[in-house]
């Protein structure tokens, strides 16, 4: 079965929610074994709805399905998040399978009447004395304040067979798309589009899934680019990820691997690049939690630090284990990978431990920036806390590594670009130390 929504009566730009025939065209296909729900070029506006088994939701070229700026008009779905409580989302699956988004056009998620845009956010380790301190250019770069918000936005729990191709999503007030519990998973040539300012604005967050695909995309967020964690999902091992051939761009890590007591195995990362973010990849294990057999190859990683409150001081990669009985992290290999980065990449073990960590073939160029000047003197591990630089403030080695069981490099090669106040407008790399 075919439904269009423009044949059902929706009309393009009206200022009216169309959620009654949104979601009527979506349970007639499902009633029906299956389907298409097409949006037609134009744009239409809509609450919460859900997505079910065997229904394919197409959004032709031009097509904009724009959320709400009320948050009346989003359900409270029956799901609690372990991080977040319940779950406000525009868009919800659970229980389904063969579920798809396809199409060329475009789901504008409307952060801009869920956000403070005016104030930046703080908290016990960025202070609004620490925000008085910021120029105009770091006022830009820091995170604003949310407001009430959609706590999720689009949601797939216990899921399968779930397909996301060709669409673009943008202007997320929170985390982007969330996978829980799902298997069979593929996300193929999508673009996320959120601002950089916007705090929570993960793009594909992936939570207890086995099985899935990201590959070709190109994401552009305010936090986590692709986060592969358990918060969601605590208990439940997330294995065979793979995220391929994608550009990532990030105010936090472009590739976040673990978090606390997420457990975390079989992860390849390969042939991407990750731009202007503030970290490049993060693997974290908490009590009880660990990360194991995680490849990174073929990766182009520039990383700058950003001012203001986000997670991460411009490290190209960070393995960090913590809490009271500590997590661990075991066989993480990298290799050819090109790094440009403000910061050190950082091997630290604070409680548990970090086994078995190969590094090949990488070629590190190490910037020096004033906000590295400012901001570097403490490793930022959240949620682990912020901790003390060791090595002195004129020195800035590529790689810090602190209690690492079986660390292996080969072939790292790496330069530093002169300090800015002995900076030539055509600055020479000289050997890192």
């Amino acid at each position: 079965m075919l439904l269009d929504l423009g044949e059902l009566g929706a009309v393009p730009g009206s200022d009216r929610l169309w959620t009654d025939i949104l979601q009527g065209a979506v349970d007639r296909v499902h009633a029906s074994g299956g389907g298409t729900v097409r949006v037609p070029a134009g744009l239409f506006r809509t609450g919460s709805f859900q997505l079910r088994s065997n229904v394919e939701l197409h959004l032709a070229a031009g097509a904009v399905l724009q959320a709400s700026g009320d948050l009346a008009d989003y359900a409270v779905w029956p799901y609690r998040h372990e991080e977040w409580g319940d779950t406000r989302s525009l868009l919800f699956a659970q229980d389904a399978v063969n579920v798809s988004i396809t199409g060329a056009g475009t789901i504008d998620l409307n952060d801009e009447p869920f956000l403070r845009w005016d104030v930046v956010k703080t908290d016990a380790h960025f202070t609004s004395a620490e925000v008085a301190r910021l120029s105009p250019e770091q006022v830009l770069e820091a995170p604003v304040e949310p407001g009430q918000r959609p706590n999720q936005c689009m949601v797939f729990v216990q899921c399968a067979n779930l397909t996301l191709r060709g669409v673009t999503v943008r202007r997320a007030p929170c985390w982007t798309i969330t996978v829980v519990d799902s298997h069979r998973v593929l996300v193929d040539s999508i673009r996320i589009q959120n601002h950089r300012r916007t705090p929570n604005a993960d793009g594909i967050h992936l939570c207890g899934c086995d099985g899935v695909v990201i590959q070709g995309c190109q994401l552009d967020c305010g936090d986590d680019c692709v986060a592969i964690t358990g918060i969601a999902s605590p208990e439940t091992v997330i294995q065979n990820v793979v995220v391929t051939g994608c550009v990532l761009r990030s105010s936090s890590a472009g590739v976040r691997i673990g978090h606390e007591y997420s457990k975390v195995r079989n992860v390849l990362v390969a042939n991407c690049i990750i731009a202007d973010s503030n970290r490049g990849v993060g693997i974290f294990a908490g009590d009880d939690g660990f990360v194991e057999d995680v490849q990174l190859t073929g990766l182009n990683i520039s990383t700058r630090i950003q001012a203001g409150q986000w997670w991460g001081k411009g490290e190209p990669l960070v393995l960090a284990t913590y809490g009271q009985r500590g997590g661990r992290i075991d066989r993480v290999s990298s290799s050819s990978v090109l790094s440009r980065a403000d910061n050190s990449a950082l091997l630290k073990r604070l409680n548990g431990s970090i086994r078995d960590v190969w590094i090949r073939d990488w070629h590190a160029v190490v910037l020096d920036s004033a906000n590295r000047r400012q901001f570097a003197r403490h490793w930022d591990l959240e949620p682990a806390g912020f901790h003390e630089v060791r090595h002195p403030s004129e020195v800035q080695p590529w790689l810090v590594a602190e209690g690492v069981e079986g660390l292996l490099l080969e072939r790292c090669a790496a330069r530093a670009l002169p300090p800015l106040d002995a900076r030539s407008e055509s600055p020479h790399l000289q050997d890192c130390r």
